[in-house]
């Protein structure tokens, strides 16, 4: 199929993998091209406006905006677990019962009940409830770097060859693609 252009569909898949995933690997491989082709993909202008145009298309339909994201980290950063207990110190009967705020932070909930005996003498001994939250040093890590309290940055200096902002950001992605596939591959290896 060499010198032979391909068909838009093929472009496209390859567009949509990408914004799903973010990975210029998996998108290469979904749209069936080698990833050097991918990459070469990437630094084209109509691809990364398409791309641009499926992120920005996502990000309406889930309609969610910069402010509730941020509204849902300072949620997970400042939230205080008392808030699901009474003044007793037990955790509240009812999930209801926990404020609006706090149910937002939490991410999971297990609920174990106990028995003792079996057949017609088992008898429930007691329940176990576990609840967890999201990860708030990551929340105050994302809310801190929104903030821009943190003074780790990266220079990235090119040389001035005409290329557009667009096509730069398209370079600085797939390169943190490269490294996060790097990451990956480490980890598995460990």
């Amino acid at each position: 199929m060499a010198g032979r252009p391909l068909p838009d569909f093929v472009r496209e898949a390859f567009c949509i993998e990408y914004v799903k995933t973010l990975s210029v690997k998996a998108a290469a491989r979904v749209a069936g091209v080698s990833e050097t082709q991918a990459w070469a993909w990437m630094k084209q202008q109509e691809i990364v406006d398409r791309i641009e145009g499926l992120a920005k298309r996502r990000a309406e339909i889930a309609l969610v905006d910069a402010a509730e994201v941020l509204s849902e980290l300072v949620r997970i950063a400042l939230a205080d677990p008392a808030d699901a207990f009474t003044p007793e110190g037990a955790l509240v009967a009812n999930i209801h019962d926990i404020p609006v705020h706090l149910r937002k932070t939490i991410s999971s909930i297990k609920v174990e009940e106990l028995f003792s005996g079996r057949g017609d003498e088992r008898a429930q001994i007691g329940t176990v409830k576990e609840i967890k939250f999201w990860d708030k040093p990551r929340g105050l890590e994302m809310l801190g770097r929104h903030l821009a309290l943190f003074r780790d940055s990266l220079a990235l200096t090119t040389p001035n060859d005409g290329t557009d902002d667009n096509t730069l950001a398209a370079r600085v992605a797939s390169i943190v693609d490269a490294l996060r596939e790097r990451q990956q591959a480490i980890e598995e290896l460990l």
